[in-house]
């Protein structure tokens, strides 16, 4: 819910706020699009069999949700223990994407979750044209 409260605070009002639900959320706080209308409630997708519970399968359907409906400018991925603590985010960012328009992921991507150096590969295999 901090991280809710950040973005609601912080964020121009023209946003939609796509929230993936993977936790109870939802019971504790099932007036939550009633209270916020900008804000829409997605249950995280079950893991495949095959096991794989990348942060991708709960993030791919918000994703799909988000550019079915919009042609967001920007899209600020957020995980649930982060806050904003000023506004200013988008500007900062459009400012940065304005300045290398081919830059398309701002963030500290570079170390991965085991504190080693992030490896790109397996994700540029799926966008570089062969």
């Amino acid at each position: 819910m901090d991280t809710l409260a950040s973005v609601l605070c912080y964020t121009d009002p023209s946003r939609i706020v796509v929230v993936v639900d993977d936790s109870a959320l939802s019971a504790r706080h099932p007036d939550l699009t009633d209270t916020f209308p900008d804000v829409v409630v997605i249950k995280a997708q079950e893991a495949p069999a095959n096991g794989a519970k990348k942060l991708w399968v709960k993030a791919a359907p918000a994703y799909r949700w988000l550019l079915e409906r919009y042609e967001p400018g920007i899209v600020l991925r957020l995980d649930a223990d982060a806050v904003i603590l000023r506004p200013g985010v988008e500007s900062a960012a459009e400012e940065a994407f304005s300045r290398n328009p081919e830059v398309g992921l701002l963030g500290s991507y570079r170390v991965g979750p085991d504190g080693g150096r992030r490896d790109f590969r397996p994700a540029q295999r799926c966008f570089v044209k062969k």
